[in-house]
């Protein structure tokens, strides 16, 4: 698994700023992390 990095910090304030009404940020972080093992 690669580390976090800027391209994921601006992925994570899209995330926030679309859907950050519905999840957490921790959710959002847990559902971002599923996605790239996939």
């Amino acid at each position: 698994m690669r580390e976090l990095d800027q391209s994921d910090d601006w992925i994570m304030s899209k995330l926030i700023k679309d859907y950050g009404a519905t999840f957490s940020k921790s959710e959002l972080k847990k559902l971002m992390l599923e996605a790239e093992q996939e």
